[in-house]
């Protein structure tokens, strides 16, 4: 995991930000809605993991509690596969390997410190759209990846996988049982999606091979 320091950091785009970026993308304006206000806030000291989950360590979960999944008791995901990110993953799902694991999964401010810093980056890497910095179809990679594969694209305090591969859970909810997911995944094809601000929604018991997630933990100061 990675320490995130306390402090504040900006959150959100504003609406010069958001008209500049769809003159770029040549997009209309109303796609970015979701990612305003921008906003200064204050978060104390937390871990997030540097990856998301992958599908060895949830298949660990998966042992010791029996639960239903694409790889069961029995049924380890092979080699190949043992670093992609863990897929078809609920968020009740989600919220118990967390639970198990010591964790729990990250608030959408929380994931968008870890994502775009302090000072706010359009994308984890900077300001400029880079699509050999991810994985995702506009790259040529139209599934998962290994979750190690583009060190280039990790976020200013090194978390990678921030944009691109798995959509991800965080807890802050939506509305009507949905729950704001981040980050876009594989088969985006509009830059856009992969933006640190931008956000989308995902019903709890929702399964997808497109959406993942990872943990964060409460820094406890050692005495």
């Amino acid at each position: 995991m990675i320490l995130i320091p306390s402090g504040s950091f900006v959150m959100g785009l504003d609406k010069k930000e958001v008209k500049r970026i769809c003159r770029r993308f040549d997009l209309a304006t109303d796609l970015l809605t979701v990612t305003m206000p921008r906003r200064d806030m204050d978060l104390p000291d937390y871990y997030i993991d540097k990856y998301p989950v992958t599908n060895a360590e949830f298949h660990e979960f998966v042992v010791e509690s029996g639960l239903d999944w694409i790889y069961g008791k029995d049924n380890p995901p092979p080699t190949d596969a043992a670093r992609l990110p863990a897929v078809m993953v609920t968020y009740p799902m989600a919220e118990a390997y967390a639970k198990w694991n010591g964790k729990r999964l990250p608030t959408q401010e929380e994931w968008e410190k870890a994502a775009r810093g302090r000072l706010g980056m359009l994308f984890p890497w900077g300001g400029v759209w880079n699509p050999d910095r991810l994985s995702s179809s506009v790259s040529g990679e139209g599934g998962l990846s290994p979750v190690d594969i583009h060190p280039m694209g990790s976020s200013p305090y090194g978390v990678m996988d921030m944009a691109g591969n798995v959509w991800e859970w965080t807890s802050t909810p939506h509305s009507d049982g949905a729950m704001i997911v981040k980050g876009g995944s594989f088969a985006q094809k509009e830059p856009y999606k992969y933006i640190c601000a931008y956000k989308s929604h995902r019903l709890q018991t929702d399964l997808s091979e497109c959406l993942g997630f990872r943990c964060v933990a409460d820094h406890s100061p050692s005495p």
